[in-house]
């Protein structure tokens, strides 16, 4: 059963009842899994002696396994761990600073996947199949979760193989939140064929420019109120000290999904590249 191309999905299926009996028979709330890693935040000081291992260790995580030692689930001494950073998927998360990184060899290996994927086609050829595109993707998509700004640099990727299958995306978590009343630095933005302007009212300033044209096509609206939001961003950038929490309106519902989205083809997507560099 477990030799052939639905073995991953049968055993994702098993071990989220597993994961399902930790949760609402044992009590041990927020769990989380991926494949075949579990982890969870304990907010607890209290340590249990998982008897097997002889060493202790977070309570949930005692009571977790021993379920798996009743249902006969295998597992690893050297794999039990907890503290205040750990490494998850391959992903260090650090809760002293709440932030999620990279460490230099998951760094090194995708760059080595990527220019292994540029420089080695098939037969010399100048293009890659479609099954190589997404395994790049999925490996480039998954640095994302520690470089979430950077997703504007696979939209080109993306639009090269739309159509062809179809992609679920991906959800990141927030680490915080907070209103636009708590914002640092609140910007007014707007553009029409009479110009392009922001307004900041707490700094007592206002920008204007003239519009422009891609091309020398005809006026784009879409493109002016996204430029007018790009400089608003980096006009920002420049202050002293740099708002950590900026917020601009917009009445363009395209701008704001755009940048929401961090999504978008060309040559909207330069605008995100750029506004991504400051």
């Amino acid at each position: 059963m477990f030799g052939n191309c639905t073995s991953g999905r049968l055993w994702c299926l098993f071990f989220r009842l597993v994961c399902w009996i930790a949760i609402h028979e044992h009590g041990i709330k927020g769990l989380l899994h991926y494949v075949d890693d579990t982890f969870n935040i304990s907010l607890s000081n209290d340590l249990s002696l998982y008897e097997p291992y002889r060493h202790l260790m977070p309570t949930d995580q005692s009571c977790f396994l021993q379920l798996l030692d009743h249902i006969g689930v295998l597992h690893e001494d050297n794999k039990q761990l907890y503290g205040k950073s750990l490494e998850i998927i391959s992903l260090v998360v650090n809760l002293e600073d709440m932030t999620i990184s990279m460490s230099h060899e998951a760094k090194q290996n995708l760059n080595e996947a990527i220019c292994d994927f540029i420089l080695n086609t098939p037969d010399n050829k100048q293009q890659q199949p479609l099954q190589a595109w997404l395994r790049i993707l999925g490996h480039a998509n998954w640095a994302l979760n520690a470089f979430p700004i950077l997703k504007p640099t696979l939209n080109s990727s993306y639009d090269k193989i739309l159509g062809k299958m179809v992609l679920n995306g991906i959800q990141l978590f927030e680490a915080e939140e907070w209103s636009a009343d708590e914002a640092n630095l609140e910007i007014w933005s707007d553009a029409s064929k009479d110009g392009l302007g922001f307004w900041a009212p707490k700094h007592l300033g206002a920008f204007f420019s003239d519009p422009i044209l891609h091309d020398h096509l005809s006026f784009n609206i879409f493109l002016n109120e996204a430029i007018t939001i790009l400089t608003a961003i980096h006009w920002s950038s420049t202050l002293h000290p740099v708002p950590s929490c900026l917020v601009i309106h917009t009445d363009s519902s395209n701008s704001f999904n755009m940048f929401n989205s961090l999504h978008a083809s060309d040559p909207y997507n330069s605008v995100l590249m750029l506004a991504a560099s400051i």
